[in-house]
């Protein structure tokens, strides 16, 4: 369980903007989280409303925070400078996007995401209301960390929300060390149907999307879980549901084609078994990827956590994990949640400042006034 005077010490030290807000600060009905309006990150940008179609209460289930947005129509790169960071401190950083007509042109504009000179995602949209919501988790290297929007020729760059989460610095590590960071591809609660997560339940905040199969069952628990010995932390809202295959002698697997064949993938697979088993009953699997061996002979302890990933990126056409049962064991395998995140190889630290400069100061036009539109 999560202590309350950790959650408070968590909670002090989140970032959340809500872009182009023309409200100070506000408190989140769902997160209770405190949110700014971005006024003291950037200089640059005009404020708008998203357009009546998309907006509340045409779109009842529109988080607040996507109600309007910041538009950078002057300069090639607009940069948010967030102050108060801690130096070499991971952090999981969230970027939301919503076109929702806003400017009447009908036209979703592409445009490019950097996190200080590192470059973090293309941000594009197949229509006026799809939501994007992109996440990048990454090592800070000084204590102002820079989100910059990149206008690439194909739109005017806009932003809806940022925020910035820390992160135990023990986790989420690769076989590329510091100089790496992690933008997420997946992350899925395993056997659950509303998804879940999110802070307080989730310390790190993350946002977890259910998944379900029809070749599934979903096996549930309501005691507590112990998560502190795995620095992951996974919430309980998502740790204590699982899948199991119907059919106990098939393979439970997770497969994903990538668009980049190049990508290299970690994934973290997260266990608990939520059941209480008979002395006579076992829960023993092996894990594989593509047909190569990840994990053996794994046995998910009774309300623990625990965690496991690949220790070398994984690259190929196509990816499956496969998890199945041992010959001795006399349950199917389960699975409670997973991640699925890509490796960004960053610039390094040593050069961090001099190129941060360089990046701002290259075709970077400062606006030194707001407009709202």
């Amino acid at each position: 369980m999560i202590m309350i005077t950790e959650l408070i010490e968590v909670k002090a030290s989140f970032v959340s903007i809500d872009c182009g807000s023309s409200e100070n600060q506000y408190t989140d009905d769902t997160t209770q989280i405190k949110y700014t309006g971005d006024g003291g990150y950037i200089q640059s940008g005009v404020i708008w409303n998203i357009s009546t179609e998309y907006a509340y209460p045409n779109n009842p289930n529109l988080p607040f925070v996507l109600s309007d947005l910041r538009s950078f129509p002057n300069g090639e790169r607009n940069c948010y400078s967030i102050a108060g960071v801690r130096s070499d401190s991971l952090y999981l950083i969230r970027a939301y996007f919503l076109y929702g007509n806003y400017d009447g042109e009908n036209k979703p504009p592409e445009f490019d995401l950097y996190v200080d000179v590192n470059f973090w995602s293309t941000v594009k949209f197949r229509n006026a209301s799809e939501e994007v919501v992109l996440e990048i988790i990454s090592l800070a290297q000084s204590d102002v960390t820079y989100v910059c929007l990149v206008n690439k020729g194909a739109g005017i760059p806009f932003i809806s929300g940022l925020e910035l989460r820390p992160v135990n610095s023990s986790v989420y590590n690769t076989e590329f060390g510091e100089p790496a960071s992690l933008t997420l591809f997946k992350r899925w609660d395993i056997g659950s149907i509303n998804g879940s997560g999110r802070y307080e339940d989730d310390i790190y905040d993350r946002i977890w999307s259910p998944l379900n199969s029809s070749s599934w069952d979903s096996v549930s628990t309501s005691t507590p879980i112990n998560v502190n010995g795995d620095g992951f932390r996974p919430p309980f809202e998502v740790i204590k549901t699982a899948a199991r295959p119907k059919n106990g002698s098939d393979t439970l697997e997770l497969s994903w084609t990538p668009d980049d064949p190049s990508l290299k993938f970690y994934v973290y697979l997260y266990f608990a078994e939520v059941e209480q088993l008979e002395k006579t009953q076992l829960r023993k699997f092996n894990i594989s990827w593509n047909g190569s061996p990840l994990f053996d002979s794994i046995v998910p302890r009774h309300l623990f956590a625990t965690t496991l990933s690949n220790s070398k990126s994984l690259v190929a056409n196509e990816h499956r994990i496969s998890i199945r049962k041992t010959e001795d064991s006399t349950l199917p395998p389960i699975l409670n949640a997973a991640e699925i995140y890509v490796v960004k190889i960053d610039s390094l630290a040593t050069f961090q400042q001099d190129g941060m400069m360089r990046f701002l100061s290259s075709k970077f036009d400062v606006q030194n006034q707001c407009i709202t539109a």
